[in-house]
């Protein structure tokens, strides 16, 4: 019998060397996969963190938007109702109603001019119940619709107090404009109430338009 030639490689070895057993590669696979799964789902779960925390944030801010906008529109009403009471101006509308001449009107445009000054108002006009204006501090002549469905629902009221008008189109600018009523006692000589006109870019669209530091 003839010996085995020296150095010849035994079967399955070589340059590669041996292979791994099956189950040491489905081990590694499977903790591949693992891997990779728990990566995405470490991903998913910072995602619905965020999305959750930008949710929140935006809540907080719409909450905080509605609450500056109540207090503004209070404020207004507010404002509104000490006019309401103020026996100076309504002595001089009464006066400028009885005796509408040049000394009276001029008296209650000046009373007009510093109350715009003010408050900050676009116009201030003294009108009847249809919103017809009788006197107008910017000399506007055109009545406002708007204004005439607030006047009759404020003075339809158990005790009249001031309103808004709903948003308008300003009859010069064409830009949107807003209206407290104010109505007066008894609605003597035909005037029913004071209208406050409010130019919106004021406060109000800045107010909106505002955005807290992030």
């Amino acid at each position: 019998m003839k010996p085995a030639p020296a150095g010849k490689a035994r079967s399955g070895s070589g340059a590669g060397g041996e292979r791994l057993p099956l189950w040491l590669r489905l081990c590694a696979v499977a903790a591949m996969l693992a891997t990779i799964g728990g990566g995405g789902a470490f991903y998913r779960i910072n995602r619905e963190q965020q999305l959750s925390r930008i949710e929140s944030k935006l809540t907080a801010i719409v909450r905080m938007k509605a609450d500056q906008l109540t207090e503004w529109r209070r404020d207004q009403i507010q404002d509104a109702a000490i006019l309401q009471r103020d026996p100076f101006l309504n002595d001089s509308i009464s006066r400028y109603l009885a005796a509408p001449n040049a000394a009276n009107r001029a008296d209650l445009l000046q009373r007009f001019q510093l109350l715009a000054s003010q408050h900050d108002y676009g116009d201030i006009q003294l009108v009847d119940s249809d919103a017809a204006i009788l006197l107008s501090l910017r000399g506007e002549e055109n009545p406002c619709i708007e204004a005439a469905a607030a006047i009759k629902g404020a003075r339809a009221a158990p005790v009249p107090s001031p309103v808004f008008a709903d948003f308008h189109l300003d009859p010069r600018t064409e830009t949107p404009q807003l209206g407290v009523l104010i109505p007066l006692a008894g609605g003597g000589r035909g005037a029913a109430a004071l209208n406050l006109v409010l130019d919106p870019t004021y406060f109000l669209y800045p107010l909106i338009e505002s955005w807290p530091e992030p």
